[in-house]
């Protein structure tokens, strides 16, 4: 009898324990359904406010706060939906104007945008990795907000084997040399914000792509700060 009480003790004990665990993983699996549910309603919920107030907007003739509206919703849906897909080089580019749209609101700076290519179609028929371009068009941006003017140009070349990219601005910059060694994990001086970083941006492109894929930094002939970015596209 001593025996069984003991055995059924711990048979209870271990019933208890089972059933905390499951009703804790029931309260997780229901928590995650509601996570789930709130980013698919939440997005489409801020999309359509965004798109209701663009159209107020527009019935009253503010053109460039319907602009700014439709911009900061495009970058919205851009951001959320599927982070790790590739996309046509001509997305991210789009991306990046809504995001230049939106920074000259919060900055007193025009901004522009000039794109080149070796081929005309190489935006709409490359496929890169989201976000590879826009981190660095924003470092562009957040470095120089002290100059009224701002010209951005971003260069796009192809091979068989491989795809060139480069951005530069007419901005001083920082050192190449201690932006290349804060890439390879070497102790620099640098300020570092947060947000996606370029350290992000190279680790990512060389998840996807093989050696020696990746972001560097140089200075151009006339000295402005210009970021390199090389994708292998075969071996």
């Amino acid at each position: 009898i001593g025996i069984l009480a003991e055995v059924f003790s711990d048979m209870s004990f271990m019933v208890k324990h089972l059933i905390k665990d499951i009703y804790e993983k029931e309260l997780i699996r229901k928590a995650a359904e509601l996570n789930l549910l709130q980013e698919q309603i939440n997005p489409h919920f801020l999309y359509n406010a965004l798109d209701s107030a663009s159209w107020m907007a527009l019935n009253k003739h503010e053109d460039a706060i319907a602009d700014v509206l439709s911009s900061i919703s495009n970058l919205m849906h851009y951001s959320i939906s599927h982070p790790d897909t590739y996309v046509p080089l001509s997305q991210e580019l789009q991306n990046i104007q809504d995001f230049i749209q939106i920074c000259c609101l919060e900055y007193p700076i025009e901004i522009y945008l000039h794109v080149s290519a070796s081929d005309d179609s190489l935006p709409e028929q490359l496929q890169i990795p989201k976000f590879i371009l826009q981190p660095l068009i924003e470092n562009a941006i957040l470095h120089n907000t002290d100059l009224p003017l701002l010209h951005i140009s971003v260069n796009i070349s192809a091979s068989l084997s491989e795809v060139f990219l480069t951005i530069t601005d007419d901005g001083t910059g920082a050192d190449p040399a201690k932006l290349n060694a804060f890439l390879s994990y070497e102790q620099t001086d640098l300020t570092v914000s947060s947000g996606f970083g370029i350290r992000n941006v190279n680790e990512r492109i060389r998840l996807n792509y093989p050696e020696p894929s990746g972001l560097s930094y140089t200075k151009n002939a006339d000295g402005h700060l210009t970021a390199q970015i090389l994708l292998v596209t075969a071996s």
